[in-house]
């Protein structure tokens, strides 16, 4: 999962690169379709030409870039495919891990998710967006983590970068965030009632909300 990154230049410059671009292309910084021009990032950055270049190699094997011949790397966009495709599989693995929770989690994790909730409602109300982002993100992770299934958790972990570059897109709807923060709401509700066929029910209700919201927010670039 994406965790807060320090941008001071650390002695291994090649992850430094990789990541300040990579970062900046998540966070929607560099928007699809942009060329990134290795001589001009070279000279932003202050670096060498060799880092950049591994790195854009790097985003290309990810997929956050694409390369033209003879013309240079550019930004890859969120296709229809890739979109659909993510939110099948948040239905499959975060339906599944919010039926499971309701036998595993404790007392103590519940209410401490109704406060994360809390929280990302305090964080939208005052306009601290990027503070709800991570509020929001640590809800969903811990109902996938308290499966304790490094299977499942490296699934997730592989689709990590894109899920992330929607999470941005969310970040532009006020009104999709209030509606979300509600249905984080009911689906705790339904955790803490032990009830797991609701609690799956409302997991995939929210997966199908979204979805449906942020197909009126998202670019997509075939």
């Amino acid at each position: 999962m994406i965790e807060d990154i320090s941008f001071k230049k650390p002695l291994d410059l090649n992850e430094w690169a990789y990541m300040t671009i990579k970062m900046r292309i998540l966070e929607h910084e560099l928007s699809p379709g942009s060329q990134l021009n290795i001589e001009d990032m070279s000279k932003e950055l202050g670096i060498s030409r060799t880092p950049i270049r591994e790195a854009l190699l790097r985003l290309k094997q990810s997929g956050l870039v694409y390369s033209a011949s003879r013309v240079g790397f550019f930004v890859s966009g969120v296709t229809k495919n890739d979109f659909d495709n993510i939110f099948e599989l948040r239905q499959i693995i975060e339906g599944y891990a919010a039926e499971r929770s309701v036998s595993i989690i404790s007392e103590k994790e519940i209410d401490d998710l109704f406060e994360i909730n809390e929280n990302s409602r305090i964080m939208v109300n005052d306009g601290r967006i990027m503070e709800y982002n991570r509020f929001e993100t640590k809800l969903h992770n811990s109902i996938i983590n308290c499966l304790n299934n490094n299977k499942i958790r490296d699934v997730m972990d592989s689709v990590d970068d894109l899920l992330y570059r929607l999470r941005i897109y969310a970040l532009t709807s006020v009104d999709n965030l209030k509606s979300s923060i509600d249905e984080h709401a009911a689906l705790l509700t339904k955790i803490k009632e032990r009830n797991a066929a609701f609690a799956r029910a409302a997991m995939e209700e929210h997966i199908s909300n979204v979805k449906k919201r942020l197909r009126e927010i998202v670019e997509f670039h075939d």
